[in-house]
């Protein structure tokens, strides 16, 4: 299963994205993000995000104290499954939250209207590094996400945060044109994910300098830029890309 983070949307749609600095003024504990991934048969699709659309209306009406956010897949082998996610909140919080549903009994809705039409679930839980994320202030209008997704080998943690320090620094200082997000998981198989936002897919377009050009032109040597993004991928398994679409017709309005 891939774990995607902060989901995405496309074209004319617009998302948007909580700034992860005002959650972390919050409550510097306020790093996590929780996501239920839906998987939907073949032909079903239609009646499950109708069910599902009429059930967000039922919790906001219930006041839900979330502003769950969906997404689905442009890319991969995983186009019918629906990605449902809040971000950012404290462990604590989550205490709270299931008080909320226990008290509201917002899943008989669920049970009775939504849950007959989906095959099975994945629960997971995601902690984002708000230290060596990018991310603008306030809420902006994204499209869409591309997700990389990073399976780290056995006993890289170290030299892993490490140079992704470095390498988020180095983007910060040498002015990267894009906003970005680092994310791991909390629960399963260790796994990060580095997360670009973008409004359309013509700012997927490669900028004039490739980042290995702008951080060889930062460090004053190619080499050095050479040596480092060895060493962080040298962290690694494996590493894949995928594109995530924001679905603003299956999310709830995002919380002042």
């Amino acid at each position: 299963m891939k774990c995607p983070l902060f989901l995405s949307a496309i074209l004319a749609v617009a998302l948007p994205l909580a700034s992860l600095s005002v959650a972390a003024e919050k409550d510097s504990d306020a790093n996590l993000s929780e996501i239920w991934v839906m998987k939907i048969e073949r032909g079903k699709a239609l009646a499950f995000e109708t069910a599902f659309k009429l059930h967000l209306d039922n919790r906001k009406e219930s006041g839900d104290p979330r502003a769950w956010q969906t997404w689905t897949a442009v890319t991969g082998d995983e186009l019918r499954h629906y990605y449902v996610r809040y971000c950012c909140f404290a462990w604590d919080e989550l205490d709270r939250y299931e008080q909320w549903v226990t008290e509201s009994k917002i899943m008989d809705d669920w049970r009775a209207n939504v849950d007959q039409l989906v095959k099975g679930y994945e629960h997971h839980f995601a902690r984002v590094d708000m230290a060596n994320s990018h991310w603008p202030e306030g809420e902006h209008e994204f499209a869409m996400v591309g997700i990389s997704h990073y399976v780290p080998k056995m006993g890289s943690h170290q030299s892993l945060e490490r140079t992704k320090k470095t390498l988020s620094d180095a983007a910060k200082a040498m002015k990267w044109p894009y906003y970005w997000a680092w994310d791991s998981t909390v629960n399963g198989k260790p796994g990060l994910s580095l997360v670009v936002p973008y409004k359309n897919y013509a700012g997927m377009a490669s900028s004039e300098q490739s980042f290995s050009e702008m951080l060889a032109k930062h460090l004053g040597s190619e080499k050095k830029a050479t040596t480092l993004l060895n060493d962080w991928m040298n962290n690694f398994e494996a590493v894949h890309y995928e594109i995530y679409r924001w679905r603003k017709d299956m999310s709830m309005p995002m919380k002042e």
